[in-house]
C-alpha cells in the first residue's frame, strides 16, 4: 500500500520553501522531542510559510478539499446542525448540507484531530464530511456567526437525517474519491477521508459511479445559499435547450463565479481544488504533455506524486476522455483536482513559456544541457532565448498584479519572487550561470551601467506589457553570488481606481474631497511599502483633474 506523502516534501513541491528550511526545522523538532505532525505549526510560528498554504499542503496530503469558510456564514440550516459549544471546543464549522440534508460537510483545521472528528460524527445523526481551512479563518466565522445570530444555535436540534428511497443513491452521504484520481493514501482506513463516510463507506470506482454517489451541483449550490430555486430551474430550462453543463449556465449567466462552481464541485467530488497562481512549474511534469495538449484539454500537469503518478488540475474533473487521453499519452496513473478555466488560462504561458525560456536559453548560450554550473558564465544579454526570459518575467508579474519582482541569486541557482498582496512567493528558480545575462537584460532596459557590478544602481524603465503601460523602479544591489535586482511595479492602470474605492470611512472621504477642492495647501501621504500611497495620490489626481 502506498505511503501518504509527507506535509514538507508538498511544500517543497509547491514551492512553499526549500529543503534547507524543512530539514532545519525537523531537527529543530527531533531536539525537542515533538512529532513530525507539529512541523506545520512551527514553520508558521517562524514565518516560513502562511497559515493557508500549510492547509493547501495538508488538503493535497489527505485529498480533502480547501475552502473559504467566509462564503458560507449564511448557511443557517448548517449552523443549526451542530452545538454552538461543541463548534468552539473544537475549532469546526458547520459550511453546508447535502444529500438533500442528509450529509453535513464540516471545515476543521487539524485533518489528524481523529478525535474531535469523532466528537463531531457524534453530535449529529449526518453523515459528515470534512474539509480544511485555517484555524484563524474559522474561529473568525464562528465570531462573525455568533455575535449576530438570530437562532439560539447551541439549544438548536439537528435535523433529522432524510430517508433515501433511491437504492441507486444509497451512497449519497458517502464521500467518494475516485480510485483513478485520488491517492492510494486516502482509502486507508487511518485517513480522515476515509473515516468520514463512517465505517460502512464504500469507494467508488471510477467517475461515474461517483456522479451516481453525489448529490447534485444544483442542489449542493441551492444548500448553500449561492443561487436560489428559481434561478436553479431556469438554468436546468436553458441546459435542456442549450445542451452545455449547468455550472457554464451559471457563470456565464453571472449568478456565480468560476472560483464558488470549482467549490462547489470540490465538495462534491471530494476532490482537491487547486490556486495555481502561486505554483511554481514542476519540471518533471510539465514535459509529459504538450502545451496544445493542456491547452485543449484545459488541464494542468503539477507534480508527479506517490512514486509515478501524475496530478493534474482539471477546469471539468468529469470529462473522462481528456483523463483518457493524458493516461495513455504519459503512461501513468492520473489524480485529478479542480481549478478554474480562468486560472488555467492564466498560468499556461507561465508554466509552459517560461520552462521553454528557461531551456532554450541554455541550449541558445552552452549547447549542452549538461555543462557544470562553474562553466555557466559568458551568457549575453543580447541572446533571444535570455531577452524572451526576462519579458514573460515581467508579464507573469503583472498579470499576477504583483508588487515587486525579486531576482536574486545564490551559489547553484537564482530565484524569482513576486510580491502579491504584500507576501513574497517564489514563482520559479534557474541555472545561477544564466544570472549574469539576465541581470545585464534588466539594467539594459533601465538605462543603468552593465560593466558597473560592485556598486549599487537605481534605474527606470517604461514599458507596455498585457496591453497597458507599466511604470519600473529597477534597483541592483551586488552580493557574494552576484547581482540582487529588485523591479518595483507601478502599473499606472491599476492605480487610478478613484477615492471611492479606496476604502475610507465616510467621514475621511468627505475630508479628502473637501481637500480636492483647496486652491492651495499640501498634503502628506504616508506609509510603508505597497500600504497605498502612490494609489491615493493617483486617485486624488483623478479627482482634480474631473
Amino acid at each position: 500500500m502506498a505511503m501518504r506523502k509527507k506535509l514538507g516534501e508538498i511544500l517543497v513541491e509547491l514551492g512553499s520553501l526549500n529543503q534547507a528550511q524543512i530539514d532545519e526545522a525537523l531537527k529543530e523538532l527531533a531536539e525537542q522531542k515533538l512529532s513530525d505532525d507539529r512541523l506545520g505549526d512551527m514553520l508558521v510560528a517562524k514565518g516560513i510559510v502562511t497559515a493557508q498554504q500549510v492547509t493547501e499542503a495538508l488538503g493535497l496530503q489527505f485529498m480533502l478539499p480547501v475552502v473559504n469558510v467566509g462564503d458560507y456564514l449564511t448557511n443557517i440550516s448548517a449552523l443549526n446542525s451542530l452545538p454552538r459549544a461543541l463548534m468552539e471546543r473544537l475549532g469546526a464549522f458547520p459550511l453546508e448540507l447535502q444529500d438533500n440534508g442528509g450529509a453535513l460537510v464540516v471545515a476543521i483545521s487539524d485533518p489528524l484531530d481523529l478525535v474531535a472528528q469523532d466528537m463531531v460524527r457524534a453530535a449529529t445523526t449526518l453523515d459528515v464530511h470534512f474539509a480544511l481551512a485555517t484555524e484563524q479563518s474559522i474561529f473568525s466565522a464562528l465570531a462573525a456567526t455568533g455575535a449576530g445570530a438570530s437562532l439560539n444555535l447551541a439549544m438548536a436540534q439537528p435535523p433529522a437525517k432524510k430517508p433515501d428511497l433511491d437504492p441507486q443513491n444509497a451512497g449519497a452521504a458517502k464521500l467518494a474519491v475516485p480510485v483513478s484520481s485520488a491517492p492510494a493514501a486516502a482509502t486507508t482506513t487511518d485517513s480522515p477521508v476515509a473515516q468520514s463516510g463512517g465505517p460502512n463507506k464504500s469507494i467508488a470506482s471510477s467517475i461515474r459511479d461517483i456522479m451516481k454517489a453525489q448529490p447534485k451541483l444544483g442542489d449542493i449550490l441551492v444548500q448553500a445559499g449561492a443561487i436560489t430555486e428559481t434561478q436553479l430551474m431556469d438554468a436546468l430550462s436553458q441546459q435542456k435547450r442549450l445542451g452545455r453543463r449547468l455550472g457554464d449556465i451559471l457563470v456565464s449567466n453571472g449568478i456565480i463565479t468560476e472560483i464558488r462552481l470549482a467549490e462547489a464541485l470540490a465538495n462534491q467530488l471530494g476532490l482537491p481544488m487547486f490556486t495555481l497562481t502561486r505554483y511554481r512549474p514542476m519540471t518533471e511534469a510539465i514535459r509529459l504533455i504538450p502545451r496544445n495538449v493542456s491547452e485543449r484539454l484545459q488541464l494542468i500537469p503539477l507534480s508527479i506524486v506517490e512514486g509515478d503518478s501524475l496530478l493534474i488540475a482539471m477546469a471539468n474533473p468529469l470529462d473522462l476522455l481528456a483523463q483518457d487521453e493524458v493516461r495513455i499519452l504519459t503512461g501513468r496513473d492520473i489524480k485529478v483536482g479542480i481549478t478554474t478555466a480562468t486560472e488555467i488560462q492564466d498560468n499556461l504561458e507561465r508554466l509552459y513559456n517560461l520552462q521553454d525560456n528557461l531551456e532554450e536559453a541554455i541550449v541558445e548560450v552552452y549547447g549542452d544541457l549538461e555543462i557544470p554550473q562553474d562553466d555557466l558564465a559568458e551568457a549575453s544579454a543580447d541572446d533571444a532565448p535570455i531577452i524572451q526570459l526576462v519579458g514573460n518575467i515581467l508579464n507573469q508579474a503583472v498579470r499576477e498584479r504583483a508588487s515587486d519582482i525579486h531576482v536574486e541569486p545564490f551559489e547553484k541557482t537564482a530565484r524569482v519572487r513576486y510580491r502579491v498582496d504584500g507576501a513574497l512567493y517564489t514563482a520559479f528558480d534557474y541555472p545561477a550561470g544564466l544570472h549574469p545575462a539576465v541581470s545585464a537584460r534588466m539594467k539594459i532596459m533601465a538605462n543603468m551601467d552593465i560593466a558597473e557590478r560592485r556598486k549599487p544602481q537605481d534605474g527606470r524603465i517604461l514599458i507596455k506589457l498585457v496591453g497597458r503601460r507599466v511604470d519600473l523602479r529597477v534597483s541592483s544591489l551586488p552580493t557574494l553570488n552576484g547581482e540582487k535586482m529588485v523591479l518595483r511595479i507601478l502599473d499606472q492602470a491599476s492605480t487610478a481606481v478613484g477615492l471611492e474605492r479606496l476604502g475610507l470611512e465616510n467621514d475621511d472621504l468627505e475630508k479628502l474631497e473637501v481637500f480636492c477642492g483647496m486652491p492651495w495647501g499640501i498634503m502628506l501621504v504616508t506609509g510603508p511599502t505597497g500600504s497605498g500611497k502612490s494609489t491615493t495620490l493617483y486617485s486624488i489626481l483623478q479627482k482634480i483633474n474631473q
